[in-house]
């Protein structure tokens, strides 16, 4: 993530909907001068600052970290792989269970699928 870039949308965003720094601040729960720090690109917010922050404003994680809209797309075209498997109601797609879990998790879960993704290649 690019701070100078990441740091303009935020101000853009502030902007756009009314909202100064300590507002937005207190707001995420820290004290009044925390989201400056991010708006100038003084630190940098952790991921659930982050996921809070792209609620606020109602954008994407994609919008507020890179620029671009996510292509969803491509997420609706792993439907037709779930029902072949007999999946009809992927917890994949329910972001209120991603939410719930810790980053660890996260990076525990995307090392099983590479795992498998892995052993099914040296299957052919």
């Amino acid at each position: 993530m690019k701070m100078d870039e990441f740091s303009l949308r935020i101000q853009n965003l502030c902007e756009k909907h009314d909202y100064d720094y300590n507002k937005l601040s207190r707001e995420l729960g820290f004290s009044d001068n925390t989201f400056g720090h991010y708006a100038r690109g003084e630190r940098t917010p952790d991921i659930f600052t982050l996921v809070k922050i792209a609620d606020i404003f109602q954008v994407s994680l994609d919008y507020l970290i890179r620029g671009t809209e996510p292509n969803g797309e491509s997420l609706r075209s792993l439907q037709p792989i779930f029902k072949r498997a007999g999946i009809t109601d992927p917890s994949i797609f329910k972001i209120e269970i991603w939410q719930a879990l810790s980053p660890e998790s996260i990076k525990q879960i995307n090392h099983h699928f590479n795992f498998t993704v892995n052993q099914d290649l040296k299957k052919e």
